[in-house]
């Protein structure tokens, strides 16, 4: 029957092939009898109708006399005048033309332009026409030379646009726009095998086919793939049951208990009921009852889409023989299109963005989707349903590759044949390749590979099974419509996190194909990689070989270029044209620009000899040698840029050296050379490189810092604070962190006074990107004191900060103006006003890195305006908020455009006088705030109705295993998400420790204070080596150090379990007594003054240089 099925196809194809053929050549034909006829009757047109001679028209020579041109003009319009030649329909034409040739002949400026223009008009422009049959222009006839016009004019034009703007929505490979949406939308990290079939039937080359009645085949998969019961399926009655239930009546199962018992919504014998009194709900055994239903895996709830992968399983359940000729015809025109669409599949699967994309088994199981269309079997089958004349497969039997090693011992295994079978089968196994892998993995013209490089795997396929001079042929597919070649895909993925590295497509039909993939090298260390070689046409037959190399660190290789020196002194095209001076004339300048530049240097270091040598002696400052020559050369650059003018260069630029800090750190810096507490300034960090001038242009004897890391500045009431290290975003340092005391220090001093206080970030990139977390991962592993300094005295700002207010009445503005995150939150977000902008990415990422939500964020993220489950959400997931985000969850209070915030500043550090009350000063910074505030843009926002909902009912669980439970059990892109955030980038631990630290800060009584002694517990327990044992290391490794993003979470997300609340609440157990820092006081407002501080030496630095 199979075989009959299966000539009938192809005899179908071939009638099919032979009237398109047959189409094509007599369409063919009738064009090239077409344009012989209009040929024909061009030849036969009369040739007045073709051109305009009026010597021709009148019927006399060139250069007759104007009385012979007179007397044929007056006998040709006496013949062709329309009352003299009534019969001749052409005869206006004619006369017209007559009395044409006549002006042109005759008049001296019609001549001149026919001679020069060949139009006694003159140039004129060129018009066309369409020449129709005289028959045409008849009455009768005007209706269809309307309609031919019309159809010519307007519907062929049309036709042809929408034809190019339907094509303009189709890609190079033939796929139209919206299925490639919907690859994009709905392929991701979660896609099993099963959903493939669903997948591909919704695109839109599978909607477009024809519907056929599908009910014979639902009937066999029924029978052959029944749905298992279940509540909410059709059912139907196998046997008579004692209430009057005839077998194959049906119903709806509602229910089943646990005693085998069914509670069951059975339909009328016509069918599914009409009206709701048609329904009867009665208790059945289960052994009365079968599904009415197939199983037919599908993700998608659109009947149209759950028919076309019904028509798709039936074809993999090999139900050929229960289609019609109509549904045939139909899987025959699906088929046709899968190639090209799987294809497309496996390319978005392997090459998608971000976290949607790259997964190895994805890969695989759209690979095994067209490898299962083409050869018509099951995902779970075995492969040896390829072979011919095989139709069940027994358990012991062999493997498909052992069979086509050896076939004849193999075969024994499989059943008996008959010996014109086993030749089909020996014929197959001639046929189908046997593939082997090797690999050479390396740095182009490089000997060694690197961090960073651009790595290559040279990889070569070889099929054994050909000779040298040998290709393969089609793939042997007899239940697949068309011709198909078999196509490999080689797939290099991380055996770890069985992350996709690179995927490549090989095509090549001979012995031997070879191929190249690129990757960059993602960090220093052994790397174990496996290339795996999957057909997209047989099961059975994949090759694999594993890839080991070791790459260095960048600083163990030399990767200098070289470049010869004479290549180095030729100057490019783009500087000859721009400069346009020959090599003569620049060489000459140089030698005159060096002879000054030397000239200056010296009368330069002849005065410099006076001051060098000295040194300051109650800073203990030393010089610096690398400073030094940075001095010399800005003196050069200065000298050329002022020109020659010695006496007016030493007024400009005071003399000075450059000196740094060595024993001095916490040293003040003041704004006059007096000890007075209102002008100081703020504190040296170590390591600062100071200047020192004598002469007019600065206070004698004291030194300048030329950058601070910290930039302080005060008017009569209103302070402003600058976080100024742009080139690190601003993240904070011990050194930054010592400097903000210092201009706290004289903030509060002005207690009383100062009613404002601006804290913003410079470079505009970033308000500030947290902590220098990785200097304390590498002190905390040595066992050294950072740790505790560096979270100590961060919690000693956050609190100041924190308090401000209510210690001196002082309303805190933060200007969050791009990225603030970690660190930067705790700056920024316990004040009253916190601005954000366009460019404002608020999170709270330490899940990351094995850390929590620190610097008073627990607090924080616990009394947030949009609740307390949107701030377990922001601490357990680190996502991003933007402005409007951040808005609605109440992180910032106003939207101001960043080109405002200058104006903002401004506005802010002149309308306060000194001595305003802390309630007016409040209120006098929200309007002046509100003045230049506006409504931010919701584009792209994440906290959404429907998203809030959500967080709502996930985030509000009471334990991390019942949060992770909801998302599951949730349905849409924003929960898998959070699931993939939580899984693939957060620590357990962290995750675990977070909750509970969040709910201590959500308590009624809790307040500012205990809540940040509690983190501090929590930072000293998560950076040091002692128990219990954090992930903070393994984080810092995989994100900063290796950045592999490959954490080893321990216990991870599998061993959730393992993370008990004992363990859990040793986080929070008091510091031991031996502990460097010690506990932060208890009080709630505690006095965090320079006694809780490190004794710092307080040096002037007003010495004689």
């Amino acid at each position: 029957m199979e075989a009959r099925r299966l000539n009938s196809l192809q005899i179908a194809q071939k009638r099919r092939f032979r009237f398109v053929i047959k189409a094509q050549l007599v369409a063919l034909a009738l064009c090239w009898a077409m344009l012989v006829w209009v040929l024909i009757e061009l030849k036969d047109a009369p040739a007045e109708l073709r051109t305009f001679d009026p010597y021709q028209i009148l019927g006399v020579e060139r250069g007759a006399g104007a009385r012979e041109i007179k007397k044929a003009y007056h006998t040709k319009s006496l013949q062709h005048h329309p009352d003299k030649d009534k019969d001749n329909p052409l005869a206006p034409v004619l006369f017209q033309q007559v009395s044409k040739a006549y002006e042109a002949l005759t008049d001296e400026s019609a001549r001149k332009n026919y001679e020069k223009y060949g139009n006694p008009d003159g140039p004129v422009q060129m018009k066309m026409g369409i020449a129709l049959h005289p028959s045409l222009l008849v009455k009768e006839n005007q209706i269809f030379t309307l309609c031919c016009f019309f159809a010519v004019l307007f519907v062929v034009p049309f036709s042809v646009v929408c034809c190019c703007l339907r094509g303009s929505n189709v890609s190079a490979a033939g796929i139209s726009g919206e299925t490639l949406k919907v690859f994009h939308a709905c392929i991701d990290m979660e896609v099993s095998t099963n959903d493939t079939p669903g997948l591909l039937a919704a695109t839109l080359e599978a909607r477009r086919q024809m519907c056929a009645d599908i009910r014979p085949v639902l009937d066999a998969m029924v029978s052959s793939h029944p749905e298992p019961l279940q509540p909410g399926i059709v059912v139907q009655f196998v046997q008579a049951t004692g209430s009057g239930e005839e077998p194959g009546r049906r119903g709806v199962l509602r229910q089943m208990g646990p005693d085998g018992r069914c509670e069951v919504e059975v339909w009328p014998p016509s069918g599914p009921p009409q009206k709701p009194e048609e329904v009867q709900t009665k208790i059945f055994p289960r052994s009365v009852l079968a599904s009415s239903e197939p199983r037919i895996p599908c993700s998608f709830s659109d009947n149209l889409v759950r028919r076309g992968a019904a028509m798709l399983w039936a074809h993999m359940r090999r139900l050929h023989p229960h289609m019609t000729p109509m549904l045939q015809a139909e899987l025959t025109n699906r088929l046709m299109q899968t190639p090209k669409l799987c294809r497309a599949m496996i390319s978005i699967a392997a090459h998608g963005e971000g976290d949607r994309s790259g997964f190895i088994d994805v890969v695989r199981s759209c690979i095994m989707l067209s490898r299962c269309l083409v050869q018509a079997i099951d995902f779970n089958d075995s492969p040896l349903l390829q072979l011919p004349h095989v139709k069940s497969v027994p358990k012991a039997a062999p493997t498909l590759r052992e069979v086509v090693e050896s076939v004849e011992p193999s075969l024994k295994r499989l059943g008996n044949f008959t010996p014109q079978q086993v030749l089909d089968i020996q014929s197959f196994c001639r046929h189908v390749p046997l593939v082997e892998l090797s690999y050479v993995a390396e740095v182009n013209d490089e000997p060694d590979m690197a961090e960073g490089d651009m790595g290559t795997i040279k990889v070569t396929l070889t099929r054994t099974n050909l000779a040298e001079s040998e290709c393969v042929g089609p793939v042997h597919a007899p239940f697949f419509p068309a011709v198909k070649f078999e196509e490999w895909w080689l797939l290099v993925y991380d055996n770890r996190g069985r992350r996709l590295i690179a995927s490549d497509l090989m095509l090549g039909t001979g012995r031997e194909t070879k191929t190249s993939v690129n990757f960059i090298v993602p960090r220093p260390g052994d790397f174990d990689w496996t290339i795996f070689a999957m057909c997209d046409s047989y099961a059975g037959l994949d090759a694999k070989c594993d890839v080991s190399f070791r790459a260095a660190k960048r600083t163990e290789v030399d990767r200098s270029i070289f470049v010869h020196p004479e290549d180095a002194e030729i100057r490019t095209f783009f500087e000859e044209v721009m400069l346009g001076l020959d090599q003569d004339q620049e060489s000459s300048e140089e030698e005159e620009e060096d002879d000054s530049r030397q000239k200056q240097l010296q009368k330069r270091e002849a005065k410099k000899s006076d001051v060098e040598g000295k040194v300051v002696e109650a800073a203990e400052v030393e010089e610096s040698e690398a400073v030094k020559e940075a001095n010399v050369d800005a003196v050069k650059e200065k000298a050329n840029a002022e020109g020659s003018d010695e006496d007016e260069e030493e007024k400009a630029v005071p003399e000075g050296s450059f000196f740094r800090i060595k024993d001095t750190t916490g040293t003040y810096l003041y704004r006059e050379p007096v000890e007075d507490e209102s002008v100081r300034m703020g504190s040296v960090p170590p390591d600062t490189v100071l200047r020192g001038f004598q002469g007019d242009g600065r206070p004698d004897g004291w030194l300048e810092v030329p950058t601070g890391r910290i930039k302080f500045s005060a008017d009569c009431a209103a302070c402003h604070i600058t976080l100024n290290r742009p080139a690190k975003l601003n993240a904070l340092n011990l050194s930054m962190i010592r400097c903000l005391h210092g201009s706290l220090d004289q903030v509060d001093a002005k207690a009383g006074k100062v009613g404002c206080l601006i804290v913003d970030g410079a470079g505009g990139r970033a308000f500030c990107a947290g902590g220098d977390v990785q200097m304390i991962r590498e002190e905390g592993m040595a066992g050294g004191s950072l740790p505790a300094d560096f979270f100590y005295e961060e919690y000693g700002v956050i609190f100041r900060l924190a308090t401000l207010f209510q210690r001196i009445g002082c309303c805190q503005v933060s200007l969050c103006d791009g990225i603030t995150m970690g660190g930067g939150v705790g700056l920024a977000t316990h004040g009253p006003f916190r601005v954000v902008t366009e460019k404002t990415r608020f999170a709270m990422p330490e899940m990351a890195i094995g850390l929590f939500p620190d610097v008073g964020a627990t607090y924080l993220l616990s009394h947030l305006k949009a609740g307390a489950s949107v701030g377990r959400f922001l601490g357990m997931t680190g996502t991003t908020l933007a402005a409007w985000d951040c808005l609605r969850a109440g992180v910032g209070t106003h939207f101001v455009p960043s080109a405002r915030l200058p104006r903002l500043r401004k506005a802010l550090m002149t309308r306060f006088s000194p001595g305003l009350p802390g309630d007016l000063a409040m209120k006098l910074c929200e309007e002046t705030i509100k003045e230049f505030a506006e409504e931010p843009s919701p584009a792209d926002c994440v906290l959404d109705d429907d998203n809030l909902e959500l967080v709502e009912r996930c985030f509000s669980a009471a334990s991390v295993e019942e949060i992770v439970q909801r998302l599951r059990a949730e349905k849409g892109d924003f929960a898998a998400a959070c699931l993939m955030k939580l899984f693939q980038s957060c620590s357990p631990t962290s995750c675990k420790v977070t909750l509970a630290a969040m709910n201590e800060a959500s308590k009624p009584e809790a307040a500012i204070g205990p809540v940040l002694r509690m983190e501090y517990r929590l930072s000293q327990r998560f950076t040091t080596r002692h128990q219990p044992a954090s992930d903070f290391f393994e984080g810092i490794r995989a994100v900063l150090v290796d950045k592999d993003r490959m954490q080893k979470w321990n216990p991870s997300w599998e061993a959730l379990h393992q993370i008990t609340a004992e363990h859990v609440a040793a986080f929070f157990a008091p510091l031991e007594p031996e502990h460097t820092r010690g506990e932060l006081p208890v009080e709630d407002l505690w006095d965090f003054s320079e006694s809780r501080r490190p004794p710092f030496p307080e040096v002037l630095l007003k010495s004689k240089l």
